[in-house]
């Protein structure tokens, strides 16, 4: 099962028909199986109250979606943040209302000037465009929630940066260095035996407690 994950940016209401709407926290994640590939979107929801949700999902994505309704100062500081996590590949929209000269002067010199320019009504055919992106070596998975699920135990939502994870690994949870093992995987609510870079995936783990593990840790 091949992965591709997205960060929509500017109108974020647009995600409601990319995808079935997951968890919901300051990130909200959607997502959509379609044969062998499972796209997923996440949503800043907690910007611009905080700049951390914006910065996160950004990392947590391989490209972008960003469709401009206003050049205000938060269309500014998400440029600002794109440019300086250097998110390279991406689509930009804009709304009629968006003066389109004012627009390629704020992201002159940015990495946006590259992004491929799309009308709204076609974003959603652009996206078939992009492909997955691998990435070998040993594994390594970022966390962006963590649950205490009844029956289950410790829960983490996250995606895998690098290899592949198999269902009975054991793995290292960092910053702590406690050892762990992961008891079963799941990929858009199903169950599987491993799951490849960069899918976003489920993990039930042995050996450490929900509170003991926060978002950003690997």
């Amino acid at each position: 099962m091949r992965s591709i994950n997205f960060v929509v940016l500017g109108e974020q209401t647009i995600a409601n028909d990319f995808g079935k709407k997951g968890t919901v926290t300051d990130l909200t994640v959607y997502d959509r199986k379609e044969s062998d590939i499972i796209r997923t979107w996440v949503v800043p929801n907690g910007f611009p109250e905080k700049i951390q949700p914006l910065l996160q999902a950004i990392n947590i994505s391989e490209y972008v979606i960003f469709y401009v309704a206003s050049l205000d100062r938060y269309t500014g500081e998400q440029i600002l943040a794109l440019d300086m996590l250097k998110k390279k590949d991406g689509i930009i929209s804009y709304s009629y209302e968006v003066d389109e000269n004012r627009l390629n002067s704020m992201i002159k010199g940015t990495v946006l000037q590259n992004y491929k320019k799309v009308n709204s009504p076609d974003i959603k055919e652009e996206l078939t465009n992009f492909l997955p992106i691998l990435n070998d070596g040993a594994v390594q998975i970022v966390v962006d929630h963590c649950f205490d699920v009844k029956g289950v135990g410790t829960v983490v939502l996250g995606k895998v940066l690098q290899g592949t994870v198999n269902q009975y690994d054991n793995l290292k949870h960092l910053p702590s260095g406690v050892d762990v093992m992961v008891k079963s995987i799941q990929m858009h609510d199903d169950d599987v035996k491993q799951a490849v870079c960069p899918a976003r995936v489920g993990l039930s783990l042995k050996g450490i407690k929900p509170d003991e593990v926060g978002r950003g840790d690997i």
